[in-house]
């Protein structure tokens, strides 16, 4: 995986997050976590208690477009008492990352009418599932393990409830890769993501 760097945007500098590459076997060893891979829009998600961005891959901004997942990122930020910017993807809310979930995506990423914005949250709502924590406050952690990392975001959802009914939520990891890989080929998921433990 390469190394975190910074990346321009419209309007800031976000911290740029890691990038999978093709895998055809399990990595075997320790020191390795597993994720499942999610068919959503990914994000770097900037908040604090006042604002919040929302910044694609190609730099656009999409916080108009999804605001329930802009309360639950203010809400998190406020809880924590400190700006937070992490990792993620927008994803069609459920329990599990089926295929076919971006297509229910595609018809809120552009969306300009506020009402039928509001209407959509609603009945289409959407989650922002956080793979990793970025930074914490005013301290930068991409040059830190990711367990470290992973540590700080878990400890940010602490609080009791089902993670499936919340606007912003951890993702899974486990280090039984390959009973999440039989999880994935039985539900239809699109594959599932290796990361290093020690990886910065």
């Amino acid at each position: 995986m390469p190394q975190l760097r910074l990346v321009p945007t419209t309007r800031a500098t976000l911290p740029e997050p890691m990038y999978a590459t093709l895998g055809k076997a399990l990595p075997r060893g320790a020191g390795w976590v597993f994720e499942p891979k999610y068919d959503g829009m990914r994000v770097i998600a900037e908040a604090s208690a006042r604002r919040v961005r929302l910044v694609t891959r190609n730099g656009k901004e999409k916080g108009e477009q999804f605001p329930e997942v802009v309360l639950g990122l203010r809400e998190l930020a406020r809880r924590a008492g400190r700006t937070l910017v992490l990792d993620g993807e927008i994803v069609a809310r459920g329990r599990v990352p089926a295929e076919g979930e971006f297509p229910q995506l595609q018809a809120r990423m552009h969306l300009r009418d506020h009402d039928e914005i509001l209407r959509l949250a609603v009945t289409a709502p959407v989650s922002l599932v956080a793979f990793d924590l970025l930074r914490d406050g005013r301290t930068p952690l991409t040059g830190r393990p990711w367990r470290e990392r992973r540590a700080r975001l878990e400890a940010l959802f602490e609080e009791a409830g089902d993670p499936a009914d919340r606007p912003v939520r951890p993702s899974e990891a486990s280090a039984r890769g390959a009973t999440m890989l039989t999880r994935a080929r039985r539900a239809g998921w699109e594959g599932i993501i290796a990361k290093r433990t020690d990886v910065r």
